[in-house]
């Protein structure tokens, strides 16, 4: 016999030893708190960002709020660090004619002195900006927060597929297979259907997020060319 041939029938059956092995208690508790982190925040984060993007691009779309404009004539950096933060406020007036609150203010760093066409909430007198690469901007925030989302659902359906998968190669250990003779090649396996929901969510995550990064060119395009 070919010592060659020989050697390559011993490490192809290794190799179908190890691809067989069935997952071990401690690593699908690992693998589960991994999951388990990754889940919160997806879904902390996803429920979050969500509520903002659907409130900002009411506002981006003149749906929420009142039309007018606000004339800045006053501006306050705070914080340090990832938590500054920069505010400025000045006359608001409606576009109506309504008096309205005469006081808007916005989380954003503007000249003082420059007129904003902005949405007002009437009782806060928070202000939103409006227009097409805010309307983007939005809808980024929200593409990603669907993104993340999906990401924590995904991390719980794995967590129950890493116990299932823990549970039925314990009460039922799969065979080995027997390794190709030389010349051979292995047979193609049809994909299984959770192998096609894995497929079908991976591309529907990555999907979400290349729309983000869209709408993030989109949104910035616009703001120049406004």
């Amino acid at each position: 016999m070919d010592r060659n041939s020989s050697f390559a029938r011993a490490a192809r059956a290794e190799q179908y030893r190890g691809a067989a092995k069935p997952p071990t208690w401690g690593g699908t508790i690992f693998l589960s708190l991994f999951l388990l982190v990754l889940v919160a925040l997806g879904v902390g984060f996803g429920v979050s960002a969500s509520e903002g993007a659907v409130q900002g691009m009411g506002y981006a779309l003149r749906d929420s709020g009142v039309p007018g404009t606000l004339v800045i004539d006053n501006c306050l950096t705070s914080g340090t660090g990832h938590t500054l933060r920069t505010s400025c406020s000045g006359g608001f007036t409606a576009t109506d004619g309504r008096s309205g609150n005469v006081f808007g203010q916005i989380d954003a760093k503007v000249k003082i002195g420059t007129t904003l066409q902005v949405q007002e909430e009437p009782v806060s007198g928070d202000c939103y900006r409006v227009g097409p690469e805010w309307v983007a901007g939005w809808a980024a925030m929200g593409f990603t927060a669907l993104g993340a989302l999906l990401i924590g659902l995904l991390g719980v359906y794995g967590i129950f597929a890493a116990f299932r998968s823990f549970l039925r190669h314990r009460a039922n250990p799969a065979p080995v297979p027997a390794p190709t003779g030389k010349g051979q090649s292995e047979p193609k396996r049809p994909k299984t259907p959770r192998e096609r929901f894995n497929k079908a969510c991976f591309l529907t995550v990555a999907g979400c997020f290349g729309l983000a990064a869209l709408s993030g060119v989109v949104a910035g395009v616009a703001a120049i060319a406004g």
